[in-house]
Order: C-alpha cells, then structure tokens, then sequence
C-alpha cells in the first residue's frame, strides 16, 4: 500500500493482488543449477545492491571481434563496434552461501503459456536481443568491482554466475522464466 502511495501514477489499486502475485512469484522462483538452488527470499537485504552502477573503459573492438568471443552465443544485431567509456547498471547484485550473482530482469513476451518460456526459447530471445553481450559486460563489471572488493578475490571460487528472470513466464518453486548462466571469461 505504501508503494503504491508514492508510485501513484503507475500503480493502480485495482491490480494489487495481480502486483502481490507477481512479487510472490519473483521471491519464490527456484534459481539456480543441479549443483545449488536457491530463492530471492532467502537473500538479505545487506548482501544485495540494486542498481550497481559501473564505468570501465575499452579500447576499439568490433562485432566481428565480439562475435568471435562470444561464439555459438553471439549473432550480433545493429552496430556493434565498440570504444570509449562503457558505463551502466546492474538491476541487482548480490551475494549467496559466498557467490556472486548478477540478476536482470525481463519483461518479453515470449508467449501467453509458462511453456513458451522454456530454457531453449529463452537462449533464442537472449541471443536476438543480445543479451548475451549484456552479460558479459555485466560480468566483466562485477569481476572488477570484486576484485577491489575481496582480497583472495577468484572468479571461479567467488563468481555464481547470471540471472535472467524473464517475469512473465517465472512462477513460485519452478524454475520456469529463469536463465542461469556462469560465461566464461
């Protein structure tokens, strides 16, 4: 209610519950892998950072360079040489049993059924939007910010991975609408 007071020109009252069923679908999504899952509920507070702003330059690189890393993930849209000062946001960041994790949030519309947000249907929106160069910038940002962070810093031991919740396909305890992913860089 009180968001909903200070958000008053994109809130309605009338769509509450749909509001309070989607953040109880956004804090009970299974994230994760076989190895370790885990809910955004079972984060604190203090070990998460909205809005992580970074900055890092980079010397010129081109799409054919960037396809070249990226590989089997990459089909680069548009212009996609690269040079200057990149700069940006991480919509989260935190910290889980001593991982690191980026978490994006994704509003596409990949169909009206939780089976169209299937773990192949998903690496096909990632690769058309380019969200795979997204997160390697992400990656490349936290591994930074990290290494400033943490004394024995070691991306293997410290880094989690990424997290693409695609909010319309994600449901409590099912990892339906999550793209996980640790890149290798």
């Amino acid at each position: 209610d009180a968001a909903s007071k200070y958000y008053s020109n994109i809130i309605n009252m009338d769509y509450k519950d749909f509001f309070m069923e989607m953040i109880d679908h956004v804090m009970n999504v299974t994230i994760g892998n076989s190895n370790e899952s885990f809910s955004l509920k079972e984060i604190a507070n203090e070990k998460m950072i909205p809005e992580l702003e970074f900055n890092f330059s980079i010397n010129a690189v081109n799409k054919q360079v960037l396809n070249d890393i990226l590989g089997t993930e990459a089909d680069l849209n548009g212009e996609a040489n690269l040079e200057g000062l990149m700069t940006g946001f991480i919509d989260l960041f935190f910290e889980h049993n001593g991982k690191y994790f980026i978490l994006d949030w994704k509003s596409n519309h990949l169909g009206n059924n939780l089976e169209n947000y299937s773990q192949e249907n998903m690496e096909e929106a990632m690769k058309g939007s380019n969200y795979n160069l997204q997160y390697y910038i992400y990656t490349i940002a936290a591994n930074r910010f990290l290494k400033t962070k943490i004394k024995d810093y070691n991306y293997e031991k410290h880094f989690g991975g990424v997290i693409y919740l695609f909010l319309r396909g994600i449901r409590s305890n099912q990892s339906s609408g999550v793209y996980f992913k640790k890149p290798l860089i």
